[in-house]
């Protein structure tokens, strides 16, 4: 077995992944604690900077089990070796040198230097003698089992109420935790300025992709370029194996419902009586913005008065507010109560929004289910819960509504369309102008980078007809708007940014400490549930991505990133996590993980990748909801 240089399966293969998966996992863990790692957590609302614990059982049971696993790895190692050819030379001996030399520096307690020569040793190993993928496969078929092992203990939390990671049942959530929390200060910084530059990004990577032939001579560099645009973001899915599992999981007749019961339960998740005895309500704005403006607007009734009132009050969300006062006298509810419903709602509005648009965009079945667990467990969701940000919420939801019908518009030439897009656009102003009006700053330059890029080559060229049906939706989408001014004369949009920016401490000085400002953004404000490493490297992946593919739903993100950019560095932590808000990162995540898998090309299995990358979303929302109370 030993003497080519096949990939063999068998008992032996299957043993040495996992014994070398779990002595690379002890390893790491021990070497997180050496460093002695402090990091930002929200429980139950308080955010505190501690150190972080990476242990499973303790410190000293972890010590003897890595010992035990690197003994273990060693003696896996020796059938190698003792088979291998004498004329492969000292390569042969590699991996048992740096096995048996990290149990030398892991006796003297350099846990870090250990990590690095267990990977080195494990990674030779398997090149040589294994297969790299299977090794791969194997790891994500680990962090299933521990993802599903942690979820399991965070959906059983309101009914078996124990202290947060005090007993044995909390040991897969423990460890989950301090590996999603180190990895999420080493990468979110980093992730989030590679995404707000995505755009950048997006278009250095397709020129390079353009570039096929460089000559050099008498002085000169010359270069062929090519076209490289696919024929069309359906293709994304093609190619991906589709196992029963993955069918399964990707049906929308079980994605649909799932995502609806799970949405109630991470909404009531803090309403249960064993968690909040006194029920009271969890997000921010519930009490703060919500109950208060419904109240005053049922004082005033469905008048003339009632409505202007709507249009006059500083945040401007008569949408919201009227589906409010609906949905209180059609169940009966309290206000508070129907702003928890409503919460709810918004959810199940977020993820049908999002199914429907990549319906509409591709009419790819398995694109647009898998959108619905990136958007069900998205930062949307999770900080829309803690802060209650309904009206954002909202107008995200009919934002990408509006920019797939035009984008449908323009694909076919069809007027029509037009009118469901300017619908939409229209009930995204009336929920939230803010976001709207970076909406809008996208949609008007989605035009003028298509122009750009079709001369350039990397987009098909739009002819008359489809850019008068862009000017048609960019002209009759500011009709709310001037209507608005003229019959109330609100708060203008030029006055609502200029607040928002002076709130947002708008300066070129905070260029200086943008570092600080992110990390605060990413940390501390709505809770630090704001930051996911998971879903900012899929987004970044999807975002390099976005002009690979001939398609002007994924322009609009390019052209929301480009807007994003001025705003996003010269501000404070306010304006950040709307902006990170306001960005279809559940669009962008799904995107980079089949992204993710054509690079694979079919070597690991999309069906434990896709499990392994929801079930980690799901411990975050889950764990995250749960800090609430």
């Amino acid at each position: 077995m030993f003497k080519t240089r096949s990939k063999p399966a068998g008992v032996y293969s299957s043993v040495f992944y996992v014994a070398a998966n779990l002595a690379l996992f002890f390893c790491f863990l021990q070497a997180v604690n050496q460093l002695g790692f402090t990091y930002l957590e929200t429980l139950h609302r308080v955010t505190v900077n501690t150190v972080i614990d990476a242990t499973v059982f303790s410190r000293e049971a972890d010590f003897f089990a890595t010992l035990i696993l690197l003994a273990t790895l060693l003696l896996l190692q020796l059938p190698a070796v003792h088979a291998s050819s004498r004329s492969d030379g000292f390569r042969i001996y590699a991996p048992v040198l740096l096995t048996m030399l990290s149990l030398i520096f892991f006796l003297l307690g350099e846990a870090r230097i250990v990590f690095i020569l267990i990977l080195f040793s494990t990674l030779t190993h398997v090149k040589r003698y294994l297969s790299l993928w299977g090794f791969a496969n194997t790891t994500v078929l680990l962090t299933i089992i521990l993802s599903l092992a942690s979820l399991a203990r965070w959906l059983s939390y309101p009914f078996l109420t124990t202290p947060f990671y005090m007993d044995a049942s909390w040991v897969p959530s423990k460890v989950d935790r301090a590996v999603f929390y180190f990895l999420n200060n080493t990468l979110a910084f980093w992730l989030v300025t590679m995404l707000i530059l995505g755009w950048l990004l997006s278009l250095v990577f397709t020129f390079l992709r353009r570039i096929r032939l460089v000559k050099t001579g008498r002085g000169r560099i010359g270069l062929l370029v090519q076209d490289v645009q696919e024929d069309g973001l359906h293709r994304l899915t093609q190619g991906v194996e589709k196992s029963r599992l993955l069918k399964t999981l990707l049906d929308w007749r079980l994605a649909l419902p799932l995502s609806i019961i799970v949405l109630l339960f991470l909404n009531y998740y803090n309403y249960f009586p064993s968690v909040n005895p006194e029920g009271k309500p969890v997000s921010v704005d519930i009490l703060y913005t919500y109950v208060p403006r419904l109240e005053r607007f049922e004082s005033y009734g469905l008048t003339f008065t009632g409505v202007e009132y709507l249009f006059t009050e500083w945040h401007r969300r008569p949408f919201v507010m009227l589906s409010l006062f609906l949905l209180k006298f059609l169940t009966g509810f309290s206000s508070v109560d129907t702003v928890k419903l409503s919460l709810f709602l918004a959810g199940v509005l977020h993820v049908a929004s999002t199914f429907l648009a990549f319906r509409l965009v591709t009419g790819d079945r398995m694109l647009s289910t898998a959108s619905v667990y990136f958007a069900t467990f998205s930062v949307t969701t999770v900080v829309g819960l803690f802060a209650g940000y309904l009206g954002m919420w909202v107008s995200a939801s009919f934002q990408l509504l509006s920019i797939a019908f035009l984008t449908r518009a323009v694909g076919d030439g069809c007027f029509r369309m037009v009118v469901p897009a300017v619908l939409f656009s229209a009930l995204a102003l009336l929920s939230h102008p803010w976001s709207w009006l970076l909406f809008s700053l996208a949609a008007f330059t989605l035009p003028v980078a298509l122009f750009f890029l079709g001369r350039l080559g990397v987009c098909r060229r739009l002819g008359r007809r489809q850019f008068l049906i862009m000017a048609v939706f960019l002209l009759f989408q500011l009709v709310p708007e001037v209507l608005a001014l003229v019959l109330f004369n609100p708060p203008s949009l030029v006055k609502l940014v200029s607040d928002a920016l002076k709130w947002g401490g708008f300066s070129f000085a905070n260029l200086f400490l943008y570092e600080t400002n992110v990390n605060r953004t990413l940390n501390i404000y709505v809770g630090g549930f704001s930051s996911n490493w998971l879903i900012y490297a899929l987004s970044v992946v999807g975002a390099v991505s976005l002009l690979k593919y001939d398609n002007h739903f994924l322009t609009f993100i390019l052209a929301a990133l480009l807007v994003s950019t001025p705003v996003f560095f010269p501000c404070n932590h306010g304006p950040q996590t709307r902006i990170i808000y306001f960005l279809p990162l559940q669009a962008a995540s799904t995107i980079g993980f089949f992204e993710a898998l054509r690079l694979a090309k079919g070597r690991i299995s999309p069906a434990a990748c896709f499990s392994a990358i929801i079930l980690m979303l799901a411990n975050y929302a889950f764990r995250s909801v749960a800090n609430l109370i």
